[in-house]
């Protein structure tokens, strides 16, 4: 398995929360009852915002924090268990932060933390340097 197919599992993992706990995403009142009708919610059920534009029903809130800290420490372990491929991992992110073109490292270091170590985040960096 290579990293994009890691990536592509965690996001069909998340897809599935997102559905299962009727999120969607609104940036304005017609997004808003949009979403509403989308998800079958009606005007009685309490909506919460989960943050950039991004809302739900406050029942489903506790579910939802639940379903993804448990993706979350799936993908983690599987990334953990990726060691033959940590190279590409690391270095297919410091590609889609730009890390190259920045020489900011921060975003890659949040992305892996308690996965990989910034000295092996940086050895890969340093590594691929033109």
């Amino acid at each position: 398995m290579d990293y994009s197919t890691l990536k592509s599992q965690n996001q069909t993992r998340y897809d599935n929360i997102m559905k299962e706990c009727q999120v969607f995403w609104a940036f304005n009142q017609e997004q808003l009852k949009e979403g509403m009708k989308k998800s079958k919610i009606t005007k009685d059920n309490k909506m919460v915002s989960i943050g950039a534009g991004g809302y739900m029903p406050s029942k489903n809130l506790d579910k939802f924090f639940n379903a993804t800290k448990s993706a979350d420490l799936i993908h983690k372990k599987a990334l953990k268990d990726f060691k033959q491929e940590r190279a590409s991992a690391i270095d297919y992110e410091l590609n889609n932060y730009e890390c190259y073109y920045t020489t900011d490292l921060t975003p890659v270091f949040e992305l892996f933390k308690g996965v990989y170590t910034q000295r092996q985040i940086k050895a890969v960096y340093n590594n691929n340097v033109l």
